[in-house]
This record gives structure tokens, C-alpha cells and sequence, in this order.
């Protein structure tokens, strides 16, 4: 009897796969295609070569050029005439911050859906990983900055962060913790506070206080009951912290929406976190 041959499996494994692209409003601005076409501009100075390069129209490059131009608040290519040069096409320094945003997220993105392929072809492997990216934490306070100063020592370090809005807030962890996250100047992280670490006082911060965050703010919010209140504060830069503070010390310092405070952090109580 002739043995037949199971058909072979014609359907292709299923693979995770995610794109990045830039929106002005509600119009795409910018995906890898005209991302390409930027980076041509820029290595060729002429939309013609520039087309060539990736294999496409002079007609369409020039459109897409027009309308990224026409979506951006500030124009991301520039023609330039005459000159010793003889004029050419250019990128201005807006264009260039969009080439290097884009290839940084996209390279995080493709390291994030890599992880997320490694879990297996089962959606639902993708999902509990996915799952594990996405962290709760019970620290109320997340705050973003960018470390600017590193004072190293034998057993703690102090960490300087500078928050967007240009705060300065201290980090005092161990040394060891330190290596173990690489921080480095410049490096982005997020610094976690929970809200009963968060102390607040009178604008005008005493000195006793030396040594600790002071971040000037004002109440956003209060609520709470008889014995404990929960107070959101807007800080000048544009961040916000909650505090968790005792009826009495809410009332002695007349907690209301629109009253200036300090919201008080030790340094001790600052964690950080960096991107994987």
C-alpha cells in the first residue's frame, strides 16, 4: 500500500509586529516611509536624489515634502537658492529632532515587541507579558526628570533630577542601587513618592527643613474625611503630587483650591525607576 504524505502546514506562524508614525491633530504627519525620504533630504541636499534613493517619484516625494511641511508648526525642509553653493534642499533643525525622535522610539518599540514575541505565538503568552510591562505601583506619585548631577559615595549616593518644569528634586539611594540602574547624567527616569511621604507647609519653607525637596505649588483639590485628607497639588512646572495629610494640619494651614504650599520630600524617600 502506498504511504501518502500529510499536507504540509501552509498557514505561517503568526508574528507580532507594530509600527510608529507621528500625527499632527488628527492627520498622519510622518511614518518610516517619509521618515526615509527626510534622511535622504538630508544625506543627498536635493528631493530629486532624494527620491531616487528610496525608490520613489520625484512627484510623490515632493507632495509629501509639501504637505509635512504644511502639518508641521515649523517647516521640516527648506529650498535654498543661489549662493556659492548653488542653492539645494535642506533639512532645518525641526526636521532633524523628527529623524532622531522617530528612530529612537521606533528602536524601543522594536525591542518592546521583541520581548513581546518571545513569550510565544499563543495571544494570549503576548497578553500575560504584556501584562507584566504594564506595572501598578502603590506610590501615588510618579514624576519624570532627567538625572543632571550624581554625587557619589561609599555607601549612598545622591541622585539630582531636574523635573520638565525645571524643579530640582533629590534622590538619595545606595550606591549599589545606583550601578545597578546605570544612572548617568542625562538619563531619563521616574521618580516614585508615595502620598504619605509627601509633607506640606507654607510657602515660605523654615529652615529646619534644610536638607529635604521643598517644591512650591498650590491646592488643586482636598478631599477626605474627619480624620485624613487627601490634597493634590499642581507644582509650578507643570507636574502634580498627592499628600496625605491629618485633618488638624490640613486646617492649620487652611487647605483650599488656589492656596500656595510647599510639598516637602525627604530625599530618602524618592525611588527611581529607568526604562528597560
Amino acid at each position: 500500500m502506498k504511504k501518502t504524505t500529510p499536507p504540509a502546514n501552509t498557514n505561517p506562524a503568526v508574528k507580532l509586529n507594530a509600527r510608529v508614525w507621528f500625527e499632527q491633530g488628527d492627520a498622519s504627519l510622518a511614518g518610516a516611509t517619509e521618515v526615509a525620504l527626510l534622511s535622504a533630504v538630508a544625506e543627498t541636499g536635493s528631493i530629486t536624489q532624494a527620491a531616487k534613493a528610496i525608490g520613489r517619484s520625484y512627484k510623490w516625494a515632493w507632495d509629501t515634502v509639501e504637505a509635512m511641511n504644511q502639518l508641521s508648526p515649523e517647516a521640516l525642509v527648506v529650498r535654498e537658492t543661489g549662493g556659492k553653493n548653488g542653492g539645494g534642499t535642506r533639512l532645518t533643525e525641526r526636521g532633524k529632532r523628527l529623524i532622531e525622535s522617530y528612530r529612537a522610539i521606533e528602536h524601543a518599540q522594536q525591542q518592546f515587541v521583541a520581548a513581546l514575541s518571545a513569550g510565544g505565538e499563543d495571544f494570549s503568552d503576548c497578553l500575560s507579558l504584556l501584562k507584566k510591562f504594564a506595572v501598578k505601583t502603590s506610590a501615588r506619585n510618579q514624576l519624570f526628570g532627567k538625572v543632571t548631577a550624581i554625587r557619589r559615595g561609599e555607601v549612598n549616593d545622591e541622585v539630582e533630577l531636574t523635573l520638565p518644569g525645571g524643579e530640582r528634586l533629590l534622590a538619595l539611594i545606595t550606591h549599589a542601587s545606583s550601578e545597578r540602574l546605570g544612572l548617568a547624567e542625562g538619563l531619563d527616569v521616574v521618580a516614585l513618592v508615595k502620598a504619605g511621604w509627601v509633607a506640606l507647609t507654607p510657602p515660605a519653607a523654615p529652615g529646619s527643613l534644610a536638607g529635604h525637596n521643598v517644591l512650591p505649588g498650590v491646592v488643586r483639590a482636598i478631599a477626605g474625611g474627619d480624620a485624613e485628607c487627601e490634597v493634590t497639588v499642581d507644582l509650578e512646572g507643570g507636574s502634580s503630587l498627592c499628600s496625605m495629610v491629618g485633618r488638624e494640619q490640613a486646617d492649620a494651614l487652611a487647605l483650599a483650591p488656589g492656596v500656595a504650599v510647599g510639598a516637602v520630600i525627604s530625599p530618602a524617600s524618592v525611588i527611581l525607576g529607568v526604562p528597560m
